[in-house]
């Protein structure tokens, strides 16, 4: 009797293994951001919050912001950020920490929702498009819908500078 119940918990630990198609990984993030003496000058801090979506879970926040005060804000992206603003400042270095909880999970491509991929194809101050850009893309024939080739020509482009 002893044997088909060992024969039978191994069917079941192997039939239960193999529904668990999902890689999750769990982790406890410690976020410690070490503050100077502003010596009564205004303080101002942003930190990013994390937040749960398609791929992970965020739980179990704790902020101790060495008593000074804070709100959590979401910007005109959703993210989330932790605002510190204290006129008066600090007159001794503080220590700002975030303990959080994450359950990742294993993934490839997410579309995520509320997220629109066109805003991100756009120019900005650091990114700019026109000019000596578009020679670049026409001669190499890049585009956004040949992304392995744009991956291809920068990486061509790239040395590795001993000095």
């Amino acid at each position: 009797v002893s044997l088909i119940k060992i024969i039978l918990f191994n069917v079941l630990l192997l039939v239960g293994c193999a529904l668990n198609k999902e890689n999750i990984r769990s982790f406890q993030f410690t976020y410690e951001v070490d503050i100077e003496s502003t010596n009564g000058g205004k303080l101002e801090v942003w930190l990013p919050v994390p937040k749960s979506n398609e791929v992970q879970t965020i739980s179990a926040l704790e902020i101790n912001s060495s008593g000074l005060k804070y709100s959590i804000e979401d910007d005109k992206n959703n993210n989330k950020y932790l605002y510190i603003n204290h006129e008066a400042g600090t007159n001794q270095p503080t220590k700002v920490t975030m303990i959080f909880n994450v359950l990742r999970k294993e993934h490839q491509n997410v579309n995520y929702s509320n997220v629109n991929p066109q805003k991100y194809l756009g120019s900005y101050a650091a990114v700019p498009i026109g000019g000596v850009f578009d020679k670049i893309i026409s001669e190499n024939n890049l585009s956004k819908h040949n992304v392995r080739g744009i991956y291809d020509h920068v990486l061509e482009g790239m040395h590795l500078g001993k000095q």
